[in-house]
């Protein structure tokens, strides 16, 4: 029971990790489009940091956030399915999950940093794909495995119910890609 602990918070330190190199990778790209841009540095400096720290850090704290209610609402299916796990059970498949999927992230964040697109001001942004490239993604999918694996193991034996849980989870992840597609048009 030790271990699911340590591997939740290591799990989420690490996801933290790889989402403040991924805003740090924009925060790099942003700066120096502004500067290059921008006739009044010096007067703006402090405003445009400002509001770049208060995005990133908003996504940061969104992202662990997205974490804890994603397994709450797994939970609530998991109770209702009557598996007789504890939350912590859930939110480690969750957190572990989670984890393998944010490696898109650091490899979004070294796109950024490494100046690979074509225009060296695109800065590339997760929701910022078409929802055909996000639906077909392969972290996606393997994370859908990934769940229903670690479900077998760590939540219960029935495959049916385990299914379902994945199901709950794919459809997390849908309303995450889908909300993050249609902020990206409205922002």
């Amino acid at each position: 029971m030790k271990y699911k602990s340590r591997w939740i918070i290591l799990s989420l330190a690490v996801i933290t990790l790889f989402n403040l190199f991924f805003q740090y990778s924009v925060y790099q790209k942003t700066l120096n489009l502004f500067w290059s841009t921008s006739d009044d540095k010096e007067y703006l400096h402090s405003t445009i940091n400002s509001m770049i720290f208060v995005f990133q850090g908003f996504s940061i704290f969104a992202s662990l956030i997205a974490i804890l209610i994603g397994s709450l609402v797994i939970s609530f299916i998991g109770f209702l399915l009557d598996i007789k796990k504890t939350r912590k059970d859930y939110l480690f498949v969750y957190t572990l999950t989670s984890l393998f999927v944010s490696f898109k992230v650091v490899l979004t964040g070294a796109i950024n940093l490494s100046g690979l697109t074509t225009d060296t001001n695109d800065i590339v942004i997760l929701g910022n794909q078409s929802v055909l490239s996000q639906v077909l993604d392969p972290f996606l999918w393997l994370g859908v495995v990934l769940f229903f694996l670690l479900g077998i193991k760590t939540l219960s034996s029935s495959k049916n119910k385990v299914f379902i849980l994945t199901l709950v989870y794919l459809s997390l992840k849908s309303i995450n890609i889908l909300s993050s597609y249609f902020l990206h048009y409205i922002v």
